[in-house]
């Protein structure tokens, strides 16, 4: 058992026992801000490498839903060039069928007689009834039914 002799020298041990505990224990306190630091930051470093994963995988999902996008719209392109062509030949063999019945055609004309540069097709004119072997008003039925036209004949 330790007994000192002055005060004096137990006042120094005791200053240095609470010295060397106020050391250990900011010790302690510097050792965890450094633990919960390095916890910190190493939470936020796997945000930003997350955020970047999913950033890449967004980019690389709308370059694949672009290029299948654009497949797709090239080959609805595709389709309708084709429809078109099949369309316009069919009607130039009609144009052409209805010019070998002998129906007089006539091409649209402007208001100073010149021909028109129209993509309409030719009109056809159809000749003129004679007003004696025409249906006379009361013969004809005004249904309005949309297939059978202005009206029938009786």
């Amino acid at each position: 058992v330790f007994r000192p002799t002055s005060t004096g020298s137990a006042i120094v041990i005791l200053t240095s026992l609470a010295a060397s505990a106020a050391l250990a224990v900011s010790a302690a306190i510097s050792s965890w801000r450094r633990r919960r630091l390095a916890r910190r930051m190493t939470a936020e470093g796997d945000q930003r490498v997350e955020a970047l994963f999913h950033e890449q995988a967004n980019s690389v999902t709308r370059k694949d839903l672009l290029e299948w996008r654009t497949l797709e719209l090239q080959n609805s392109l595709d389709m309708l060039s084709a429809k078109r062509d099949e369309l316009l030949t069919e009607i130039a063999a009609m144009q052409s069928r209805t010019s070998g019945t002998g129906a007089n055609a006539r091409t649209q004309r402007d208001a100073n007689g010149a021909p028109q540069d129209t993509a309409t097709p030719t009109l056809v004119a159809v000749p003129d009834i004679d007003e004696d072997k025409a249906p006379k008003p009361e013969q004809v039925a005004t249904d309005g039914h949309p297939s059978r036209g202005a009206g029938t004949t009786i």
